[in-house]
Order: C-alpha cells, then sequence, then structure tokens
C-alpha cells in the first residue's frame, strides 16, 4: 500500500537532520517542486525504524506540509481529460505514494502503540486511525479522479483501521467521540464506491465528495450478515478488494463487513425533491451547481446505486476484433459531413485503432492500441465502426479506466448504429448554426427521432430549424424540442417533432 521498501522512489542516503532541515526551510511556490524531497524523506523516516511514539512525532511534522502540498496539487486533476497528460500522471503517482506513506506510518502507530503511551501524548488510537483513514481516503480520491486502479494494500488498511478504531472505542467509553474522524472517512469511501465513480467526471466527483461530507454519515456498517441483504455490500476481510454488492455475488463464509446506502440514498431522493420543489441547496448544506440539469441527474442515478446496487442486466460476451473510433466531436461531425462516398474514404482525420474484449446488446468494452487520442471523459460521443466500409456507428462514454499512460479501456453505451451530421439554428438565441447529430428513432427502445447537441445547446422553449445537407441539397425544416433524454457534462440529446407544414 505505501512506499516503504518501494522501487518506483530511487533511494539515497538522506540522515533525519537533513529531512527536518528541509522541513524547516520555506515551501516551494510551485507544488511540484516539494513532491519529489517530500516522497524521499516520508521513504526515509520510515525506514528508520523509529520507536512508534517517536514515529509520531516525526510524522506529526511532516503531515502539514504533506496536506498542503496535496491541497494545492490535487484540484489540478479535476478538470482532466483522457488519457493523462504526463505531468500530471506523475502528480498523481506522487500524491498517492505521500498519502500511502502517511497511512501505513499513522497505521503502524496505531497498531504498535501502547494506549498509555499515546495518552501522554494527548492522543488516542481512534485518532491516528481516524488519521491514517484520511489519508486511505485521499488515496482513494486521487485513484478516482485518475480513472486508476486502487493503491495496493488500500481495502485491508481501510478494514484494519475501521476495525482498530471501533475496538479502541469499545475498549475505552471516553474516546467514542475520537472515532468519528475514521468512521467518516471510511463511509466516504464505501459510499463513493457504491456510487461507480468510473462512470463520473473529476467535476462531478467533486460535487459528489461534498454531498458525501455532508450526509456520508448515514450509511450502515454492520459486522454481522443482514438478514435482508438486498441493498447490503461486502467487504473480504482477508483478501485487498473493493466491496461487492450482494446483488451480484454472495458474501464468503469469511467476509467480515458489511454496509449498505440504502439511508443515503433515502436522503438523497429527498435532497432531489426538495430541490425540484425550489429549495436553496444553501439549506440542504450541498454546492449551488446542485441545482443544474445534469447535477440533479447525478443525484438521482447515485440515489439509484445506493438504494439498490444495480444487477448487470445484460450478458457480457468476450471478444476480440478491432474497430475504428472517432473520438472528437467536431472530427466526427466533419467525418458525417458532406458526401457519403467521399466520407467513407476518410480514415485518418481524428480516427484511431481499438479493439474491443467484449460486447452486449447495450454496447462495448474496448482497449486502445494505436493512434494519438485525446480530450476522453465519461459522457462524451464516440463514432465507431468495425471497417472503413461499414457506417459509423455513435456510443457513448460510460465509464473509463486507465492504468499507465499507453493504457486506455473505455465502456462503450450504443446510442445508434448510424447517425447524420446535421446544423440547427435556434430561433431565439442568435441564429447560429450549430453542429448537432440525428439519430434515427429506435421503436425498439421506445425513442423518436432525435437530436445530440453540444452540451448547453439543448433549448426546451422555442423552435429551431434543421438543416440537412446530402449531395450538394439542402433540406430546412421547422421542428420543435420536446422531451430532454439524456445530458451529461459533454452532450444532450432529445427528441423532436417536425413541423408538418412546408417551410
Amino acid at each position: 500500500m505505501g512506499i516503504i521498501g518501494s522501487a518506483s522512489i530511487q533511494h539515497q542516503p538522506a540522515t533525519l537532520q537533513e529531512a527536518m532541515d528541509w522541513l524547516a526551510a520555506p515551501a516551494a511556490t510551485d507544488p511540484m517542486q516539494d513532491l519529489a524531497p517530500l516522497r524521499l524523506h516520508l521513504h526515509n523516516i520510515l525506514e528508520l525504524g523509529k520507536p512508534p511514539l517517536h514515529l509520531l512525532k516525526l510524522l506529526d511534522a511532516f503531515e502539514p506540509r504533506a496536506v498542503a502540498v496535496a491541497n494545492l496539487a490535487q484540484p489540478l486533476l479535476r478538470d482532466t481529460t483522457l488519457p493523462l497528460a504526463r505531468r500530471l500522471r506523475s502528480l498523481a503517482i506522487a500524491l498517492v505514494d505521500i498519502h500511502g506513506a502517511l497511512g501505513e506510518g499513522y497505521l503502524h502507530i496505531a497498531s504498535d502503540s501502547d494506549p498509555a503511551g499515546l495518552a501522554n501524548l494527548g492522543r488516542s488510537r481512534a485518532q491516528i486511525c481516524g488519521t491514517a483513514m484520511h489519508h486511505l481516503a485521499a488515496q482513494m480520491q486521487i485513484a478516482v479522479l485518475t480513472t486508476s486502479p486502487a493503491p495496493a494494500g488500500l481495502w485491508l488498511a481501510a478494514q484494519q483501521a475501521y476495525q482498530m478504531t471501533v475496538k479502541s472505542s469499545a475498549a475505552d467509553l471516553t474516546v467514542v467521540a475520537d472515532n468519528a474522524a475514521a468512521e467518516r472517512n471510511f463511509k466516504f469511501m464505501l459510499a463513493l464506491t457504491a456510487a461507480q465513480p468510473e462512470a463520473m467526471t473529476g467535476q462531478q466527483i467533486a460535487f459528489l465528495e461534498r454531498v458525501l461530507e455532508r450526509y456520508g454519515k448515514s450509511i450502515d456498517i454492520s459486522f454481522e450478515p443482514p438478514t435482508d441483504p438486498t441493498s447490503w455490500y461486502w467487504l473480504d476481510g482477508n483478501r485487498d478488494l473493493p466491496p461487492v454488492a450482494f446483488t451480484r455475488r454472495a458474501a464468503p463464509h469469511n467476509a467480515c463487513l458489511y454496509f449498505s446506502c440504502a439511508n443515503l440514498g433515502r436522503v438523497c431522493q429527498d435532497i432531489v425533491g426538495q430541490l425540484v420543489a425550489g429549495r436553496s441547496p444553501a439549506l440542504l448544506e450541498i454546492p449551488d451547481e446542485a441545482t443544474q440539469s445534469d447535477y440533479l441527474d447525478l443525484l438521482r442515478q447515485v440515489r439509484a446505486y445506493w438504494a439498490l446496487p444495480p444487477k448487470r442486466l445484460l450478458k457480457r460476451r468476450r471478444n476480440n476484433y478491432p474497430i475504428q473510433v472517432c473520438a472528437d466531436f467536431d472530427n466526427f461531425w466533419r467525418l458525417l459531413n458532406g458526401d457519403p462516398a467521399k466520407t467513407s474514404r476518410i480514415v485518418d482525420d481524428g480516427t484511431t485503432d481499438w479493439m474491443v474484449v467484449n460486447e452486449s446488446p447495450g454496447g462495448y468494452a474496448v482497449l486502445h492500441v494505436n493512434g494519438t487520442i485525446a480530450g476522453i471523459q465519461t459522457g462524451c460521443v464516440l463514432g465507431v465502426r468495425p471497417t472503413p466500409k461499414r457506417p459509423w456507428g455513435i456510443c457513448m462514454v460510460r465509464w473509463a479506466r486507465s492504468d499507465n499512460p499507453e493504457h486506455l479501456e473505455l465502456g462503450l453505451e450504443f446510442l445508434a448504429p448510424t447517425a447524420e451530421a446535421v446544423r440547427i439554428v435556434p430561433n431565439k438565441h442568435g441564429k447560429v448554426p450549430l453542429p448537432a447529430f440525428l439519430l434515427p428513432a429506435l421503436p425498439g427502445l421506445d425513442r423518436g427521432e432525435s437530436l445530440l447537441v453540444q452540451h448547453g445547446n439543448y433549448f426546451p422553449h422555442g423552435n429551431f430549424t434543421l438543416l440537412q445537407e446530402t449531395w450538394g441539397h439542402i433540406r430546412i425544416t421547422e421542428c420543435q424540442p420536446r422531451a430532454l433524454m439524456s445530458q451529461t457534462s459533454s452532450v444532450e440529446i432529445y427528441e423532436f417533432e417536425r413541423d408538418p407544414l412546408p417551410f
């Protein structure tokens, strides 16, 4: 989990005095300049093998500097797209290592310290566990923001910290209040995992974190199996694995911890109802952007996940065949615009090579193989086709995973087998033509003819003009917008109705 003995940092001789001298010097104005020495000094301090109480004093001296650096650096990861820029990935790796070192160090202190010795320093084991859990939660936040796997050992360490907190509070009723930090951070980790953050943008994750800061305490945690496991998850006490929902797989006999977010789901449902009724987000102690439709949709989505963990409805079939992807909205629009015969021969205008690794009737999981890609995030749309001779279909990115700059895996939701590049002119918004994709009606999905536009271009009140150009001829149609079907931070999809009268 941490960096003790880590081969990722080249060991350099450094004395404790050198570490303290660095700590006494002014902090760098650029947090990136502090990351390398901070990692090195923490690494060397942990390897000194100091007694727990001595180590506690050392880590307490370094932690404020580490937290300050992390607070400056972590926001840089919230507006990123995939694949992550190399500098940002280096930043993320450094932050994960720093939080891992602190988490591991404090957990070691909590495990090996004499409670009386801690009490002499005005500390309790529950407090130390709370500090450790804070850094474990920070590791998870960074991994989620960068669509990376959780650091090795994270979930075993989190369970250990939580169980020590509960046991120490039970043994000494005078420190019950000290377990609040550990419990709060642990519940944050559980709720964020249950919300399926791999399907969110960095800004959405940041929004959800602030909601959980206020309401995450409503999660139920138990060491006994639930009588009705419908809304429950389990954690394996002997394996370093994230939580698993009972709806996905039954718990093994050695599962040692269970939790449910059902109460949090009910709280979230109440929040959505109050926001729709016009209540201010400030009164609910959540971010102001909660009134925006895409964040309201996010709250509805996570409410559903928290109330009842989703089952896998469509069976996935492993596969291994190549496809072409166009991952840029403007490039894809240009590919589809104009003469179909010419369009079919354009293969290098933003088109990249991917491999389908599994598929279901609802979409694909694809792995990047070749070609330059940039700007991908959950909620954006991609053009997909098996071969240059096949028409372009259109998909939406539902989740993303990236272990390193050379690896990017996406989960794609199938939207339509074909799409047409068109322009729309909102009649009450400056009459500037906007690029859009015309999606065919899909009666089997109970979806009529619809338009896909970039975020912010759905105007529910007012007509618009639809411009369709085919073989040099332009068809002009007056239209009425109808229901908004889907909205993400990148695009909006809505049905519309054509005016039956001639233009």
